[in-house]
């Protein structure tokens, strides 16, 4: 009998039914065969206590003074790795590492001058532009503050109006200093300066300076009529205007059997076949006329 249980530890055990997925498998010495899940063999140690023990996650077996038992892995956190901006914290609960957002992901992120830091969408930091960087600075007369297109820098810009404040003599105009955008009146060197005629219109300076919007001696020469179209000038308001020709069939001719007319949409004249070229045509006896296929000839 001791002999017996000698040699199994010794030489290790191999299977007992023939059916079984151990039998015939040898395993080394101090090791059984078992079979697992997936219906293969296995050598387990007979000596650790920790074979057919289970632990949960994030837990290991302790074969210590040759008892089991499931400690917490002194390190969950190795294994995980974490985004940007998070590190990892072990769950006093269940020892599971996890992912936390930093505390204050802006404490380590510089930002240039007229932005701030603020912490976004999966905690990163951005540095983002202040809304008014303009707030505090002021700028000398006649300009103002706006936000220049590069790195939301304040910049002191002129007004684009400084004109609009001031009224000047009659005949003389307003015009900004270069230098320092002060408006300044300056003479008339052509009273026409400042003012706007209609379209079809042009100023021109008659008596004693004054300016007059006259009209304009030819505006049909930057018209170009469509064919069988011509300009004529507007009473009214001197604007040019297109207007049907009155006969544009006048120089058309057309082949024998058509005749010209005048299409509704565009006044263009084109010749149409008449409708009945064999009215006057006689032919001799046993014979009548037909329209023939080419041209309408009869």
């Amino acid at each position: 009998m001791h002999l017996l249980l000698f040699a199994a530890l010794h030489w290790g055990v191999t299977a007992g039914d023939s059916d079984d997925a151990c039998d015939g498998f040898q395993c080394p010495p101090f090791h059984s065969c078992e079979v697992d899940s997936s219906n293969l063999p296995e050598c387990l140690s007979y000596l650790d206590p920790c074979v057919n023990v289970t632990c949960p996650p994030f837990y290991f077996c302790s074969n210590a003074s040759n008892t089991s038992a499931c400690l917490p892995d002194p390190f969950p956190c190795a294994d995980l790795e974490c985004p940007a901006w998070f590190h990892c914290e072990v769950n006093i609960t269940d020892n599971a590492p996890e992912c936390y957002p930093d505390s204050d992901p802006c404490s380590n992120v510089t930002c240039p001058i007229y932005y701030f830091c603020e912490v976004t969408h999966n905690n990163t930091p951005e540095c983002e532009p202040v809304s008014n960087p303009c707030l505090g600075v002021t700028c000398p007369e006649y300009l103002h503050c706006e936000v220049g297109p590069f790195n939301n820098t304040p910049e002191c810009v002129f007004d684009p109006h400084p004109c609009d404040t001031v009224t000047c003599p009659p005949y003389y105009y307003c015009e900004a200093n270069s230098t320092n955008n002060h408006p300044e009146c300056f003479p008339d060197a052509n009273p026409c300066y400042n003012v706007s005629c209609q379209q079809w219109f042009h100023c021109e300076v008659e008596s004693e300076n004054v300016p007059v919007c006259l009209p304009d001696p030819d505006t049909c020469m930057n018209i170009t009529c469509p064919d069988y179209y011509y300009c004529e000038v507007n009473s009214t308001d001197n604007a040019p205007e297109c207007y049907p020709d009155i006969d544009p069939c006048s120089n058309v001719t057309c082949p024998p059997y058509y005749f010209c007319e005048i299409a509704p949409v565009n006044n263009t004249p084109e010749c149409e076949p008449v409708s009945n070229p064999c009215l006057g045509v006689t032919c001799p006896e046993y014979l009548h006329c037909e329209v023939g296929p080419f041209n309408n000839t009869p």
